[in-house]
């Protein structure tokens, strides 16, 4: 059974578009941190919400690339991407788009459980591992647990 799309407006593909830019900029200062003074430095991409991997816009109803996907395409490349959605359909579509890749960790679980009990505590600052940590809900059941441990949390 496929999964439905969600519909996204003009908002949303802004946002998108800023999260690719911001990606990339993003990897590319680690990757010359990483090269010049920390060469264990590693760095994650977390995405709480993360959906199918696509939408569908409103506007022009052709299907546009979803955050992780825009993760998966960013060069540089994050060392590992984590994408939740409690939504079992949406997770199997991402599995789906991921693929076999070793450094992909899709979960289909309440994100709130999940970032404090498996991808959190993955990105050790003392490790030199950092992350870009997406939190943007598409309803509002963040706890706020979760946002001050990202918050107070030394992983970028």
């Amino acid at each position: 059974m496929a999964v439905e799309h969600d519909k996204i407006g003009i908002w949303s593909e802004v946002k998108l578009a800023i999260i690719k830019k911001y990606a990339a900029a993003y990897t590319t200062v680690m990757e010359a941190q990483r090269r010049d003074r920390f060469p264990r430095m590693r760095w994650f991409y977390i995405d709480a919400y993360a959906g199918s991997g696509h939408h569908v816009s409103k506007t022009r109803g052709d299907l546009v690339e979803g955050s992780p996907l825009i993760a998966l395409n960013t060069k540089p490349a994050f060392h590992e991407y984590h994408f939740i959605d409690s939504d079992t359909g949406r997770a199997a579509e991402l599995r789906k788009e991921a693929g076999d890749r070793d450094d992909v960790f899709t979960y289909s679980e309440n994100c709130n459980t999940v970032l404090l009990s498996k991808v959190f505590p993955r990105a050790d600052y003392s490790q030199y591992k950092r992350a870009l940590c997406l939190l943007d809900p598409y309803n509002i059941d963040l706890t706020w647990e979760v946002i001050a441990t990202a918050g107070t949390a030394r992983f970028d």
